[in-house]
């Protein structure tokens, strides 16, 4: 199953697929903010997500949703 990491980030999301040593594999994804407004979107194995103001997110991703702090 793909899943992303950290769940507490500075600059840089990762997706990985956990069951197979953690491979990277590229996957769409939509990320929002706390009020609903989405922030970023796009088909990556990494999102850059630097510029982001602190706080929580969603992420929407491979047809599962997470969230994650961006300290």
């Amino acid at each position: 199953p793909l899943d992303f990491l950290p769940k507490k980030v500075n600059n840089i999301i990762e997706f990985v697929q956990l069951a197979n040593n953690k491979i990277s594999e590229e996957t769409m994804f939509e990320i929002y903010d706390q009020y609903g407004n989405i922030v970023k979107k796009g088909f990556a194995k990494q999102v850059d997500v630097s510029n982001l103001q602190k706080g929580v997110y969603y992420i929407i991703y491979d047809g599962k949703s997470g969230e994650f702090v961006k300290k």
